[in-house]
């Protein structure tokens, strides 16, 4: 229900980006970032603990998942940083097998990622990171992937095609009012999230001593 709020905000303050009926201008994802690349383009070796590397299955629309990983040494991922090193406020962007799907790094704990996942940096002084995620996971930006996402077996979203994907550029104070309430929408998830694993603990504690009569 949060998500579909989040959407609705999103819609009410910027317009369908299919119609644009505020009048936006227009540019292209390449005009709002200052680069786009990508992690190694060779399996890593990896390690029972070190630097967590991360793939396509651990970036959905507007979350990055810590669950299931997999890890490398910190002298490999010195190598693979030289070309793609994530920092606070980076985009995630799905760009092999599932594509199209963004997500904002919002942690300072060092990661690597796979080469199916493209590292956006944001070009701040034209753009929010959480507002372009936003668009880059709306409808309108999701096909325009699709379109640009070659192959069958081995499907890819390539850097130089994901850049051309077109969307409407409002002024960044207005992205930044959306950013900061869907920081507090977040804030106000994780409080559900915790309550209800508190919640599902306390059961099982209860389930436990019932069944062995101890209540």
């Amino acid at each position: 229900k949060l998500d579909q709020l989040l959407q609705s905000v999103f819609l009410d303050m910027f317009g369908d980006p299919v119609t644009n009926p505020k009048g936006w201008p227009e540019c292209e994802l390449g005009d709002l970032v200052r680069g786009a690349t990508d992690g190694p383009h060779l399996s890593p070796k990896y390690s029972e603990t070190g630097i967590p590397f991360l793939s396509t299955r651990h970036i959905r629309a507007g979350v990055i998942s810590w669950e299931d990983l997999k890890y490398i040494s910190e002298a490999d991922a010195e190598i693979q940083w030289k070309k793609c090193r994530p920092q606070r406020g980076d985009i995630l962007y799905t760009k092999g097998g599932t594509t199209g799907l963004a997500a904002v790094v919002e942690t300072d704990e060092p990661f690597a990622v796979w080469v199916h996942v493209a590292l956006l940096k944001t070009n701040v002084e034209r753009a929010d990171s959480a507002w372009l995620a936003a668009m880059l996971n709306s409808k309108y930006c999701y096909e325009q992937s699709q379109r640009y996402t070659h192959g069958i077996a081995n499907r890819d979203l390539g850097l130089k095609r994901m850049v051309k994907i077109k969307m409407f550029h409002p002024p960044l104070e207005q992205q930044r009012c959306y950013a900061k309430f869907a920081e507090k929408l977040r804030l106000q998830l994780d409080r559900l999230i915790g309550a209800s694993q508190k919640s599902s603990a306390l059961f099982s504690t209860i389930q436990a001593r019932a069944f062995a009569g101890t209540l």
